[in-house]
């Protein structure tokens, strides 16, 4: 009789700390194998539409897939954004890519964000 509640009570204690995995990220915020093989990779932004150069652009290189929060004047004023070929961004209106979200932005991405109601809200990206 001590063998078998023994055994119950073992098999339930086994049966209760089987680990369950967490949750996948979102498809489209899963690191891609593709591009950990080709990092670092650019993102192109602009102040003004088309990348004009009456504004500020700059060549953004990243070496992995996290988040970025812009910095260095850039939050809010971004009308222009385009990735690398092979890439594909999700940009969103927060810091710490919370908040509204967009995507997919794949290359060339838009000369002009406000197309798509997008213009100087840009304040952080994530790109696979």
């Amino acid at each position: 009789m001590k063998i078998s509640v023994t055994l119950v009570t073992f098999a339930a204690l086994v049966g209760f700390g089987v680990a369950v995995p967490a949750p996948a990220p979102a498809a489209h915020l899963r690191p891609s194998r593709l591009l950990d093989k080709r990092a670092p990779y650019n993102v192109y932004i602009g102040e003004h539409a088309n990348w004009s150069t009456s504004g500020r652009t700059e060549l953004l290189t990243m070496n992995t897939a996290a988040c970025h929060t812009l910095g260095n004047g850039w939050p809010g004023i971004i009308t222009a954004f385009g990735p690398d070929s092979g890439v594909t961004c999700t940009i969103y209106d927060r810091p710490g890519c919370t908040g509204s979200q967009f995507w997919p932005i794949r290359n060339p991405g838009y000369a002009n964000l406000a197309s798509i109601g997008w213009n100087d809200r840009i304040r952080s990206f994530v790109c696979v």
